[in-house]
């Protein structure tokens, strides 16, 4: 279960992600960068009303029923039989762009992923949904988790749902693309033990 990523602006697609954001004027004051946890503010990607994939700020996790509870991650396999899961799957897809997620041991080791030289993009949804303190609304985000791969499983029994640069608009916009689609082959993720 990815409870960690980092996100590193030193790679030029990640930082392009944080400028465009700032461009428009967004205070970016709170968007995390380096290491990323649940709650923090963080860059997403996804479509605006004309359908151009662009970057936006979610927080990550959605609020739970219990004041202190984030729900995190989402399984793949039961995401549309959930019901505070259902909708937002089906309308409102988005990706996490990241250099690397954290996988840990039964042990509590813990492991990065990576794709060294690529970003990896990371499928998840969003609602929009009432700041309990503040009363105002908020983007809340969820990364999907899958079965792992080869690679991961000797680290852990999940896995995040990886999603192809090629294909993130049509996990984004397109409905059967992204209903069907239940595990990636196509990244070789390399493993680092955190020391």
């Amino acid at each position: 279960m990815c409870g960690r990523y980092l996100y590193d602006k030193n790679e030029q697609i990640l930082f392009d992600y944080y400028e465009e954001i700032a461009s428009h004027g967004v205070d970016v004051t709170d968007l995390r960068d380096g290491t990323v946890y649940p709650s923090n503010q963080v860059v997403t990607l996804g479509a605006n009303p004309d359908g151009e994939i662009v970057p936006g700020i979610t927080r990550w996790g959605f609020t739970g029923f219990k004041p202190s509870q984030l729900m995190i991650n989402a399984r793949v396999e039961t995401v549309r039989n959930k019901k505070t899961f259902k909708g937002p799957f089906e309308g409102q897809r988005i990706v996490f762009p990241m250099s690397a997620f954290f996988e840990f041991t039964d042990n509590k080791e813990a492991y990065t992923f990576s794709d060294p030289g690529q970003v990896i993009y990371v499928g998840g949804f969003y609602r929009i949904y009432p700041d309990k303190k503040t009363g105002q609304k908020q983007a809340e985000s969820i990364i999907i988790t899958t079965e792992p791969d080869e690679v991961v499983s000797l680290i852990h029994d999940r896995m995040p749902l990886l999603i192809p640069q090629g294909d993130i608009a049509k996990w984004i916009l397109d409905d059967d693309f992204a209903y069907h689609y239940q595990k990636p082959t196509h990244q070789q993720l390399v493993p680092v033990k955190v020391s």
